[in-house]
């Protein structure tokens, strides 16, 4: 993509893949240490390191933030970065599991990966240990076997405006996904529902499917509101949600 990637230099949606890039190959394609999005340093993590290592770059980092006046700030800067990191894993692997025909995706690793220094891109710090970024009930929203996927072409909109995109599955279960429906309802910020529908499902394994058009009137409204739309598959622990604005 133009000067970086595509979720810099382009406007957000959750409608564009990798169709682009796949096209250009004629073999099977899995996309190569997704995201790397990087973290700042949890200097709590420090106390970890009881033996034989020694987090000397971390130790740096706290000296340097301590000698700038902001190491009060030091956790605010550690959320911050990491709750921005686990909406852009989020956002693409979505994308990696919206491309057709796409082999699989690889992350650089679970866990921040002090192999070659610092690498500091893991939902989990290096003793696997979550970070307190996102739930793993969260992370399995968009990253499992089965992941349901609203295909829109932006997040902001005005009263009055119509919610149009899709609905697809990604299914990399054993078994073919059929005699279950998927719900999916939009709700306002006191959980009111605005519309739902329910879909009969028949999806083959190994597929990315489409299951059905979104077409939704937005209500009128006085002030700014956020809404959330929900998709899950009834009799299952799969789901996922998007926040409108």
């Amino acid at each position: 993509a133009y000067d970086g990637g595509y979720l810099n230099h382009t406007y957000p949606n959750s409608e564009m893949d990798f169709s682009s890039a796949n096209a250009l190959c004629d073999v099977p394609i899995i996309s190569h240490e997704t995201g790397q999005f990087q973290v700042y340093p949890n200097y709590e993590e420090i106390k970890k390191y009881t033996g034989v290592l020694k987090p000397r770059n971390f130790e740096i980092f706290k000296k340097r933030l301590e000698e700038a006046g902001m190491i009060d700030q030091a956790h605010d800067f550690m959320m911050a970065s990491g709750k921005w990191s686990a909406l852009l894993y989020r956002a693409d692997i979505e994308m990696n599991l919206r491309t057709p025909e796409w082999g699989g995706f690889q992350l650089l690793d679970l866990q921040d990966y002090p192999g070659q220094g610092t690498a500091l891109v893991g939902i989990l710090d290096a003793f696997m240990d979550n970070k307190g970024l996102i739930t793993a009930k969260e992370w399995k929203e968009s990253c499992d076997d089965v992941v349901l996927l609203a295909l829109l072409p932006k997040f902001c909109y005005s009263g009055n405006e119509a919610l149009k995109g899709s609905i697809k599955v990604a299914n990399y279960t054993p078994t073919t996904l059929k005699g279950k429906h998927l719900t999916w309802t939009l709700t306002n910020s006191q959980d009111q529902v605005i519309a739902q529908n329910n879909i009969p499902l028949q999806i083959n394994q190994g597929t990315l499917a489409e299951v059905g058009p979104l077409n939704i009137a937005l209500p009128a409204i006085q002030e700014a509101e956020t809404y959330t739309l929900r998709l899950a598959i009834e009799g299952t622990d799969y789901h996922n949600h998007y926040p409108l604005w």
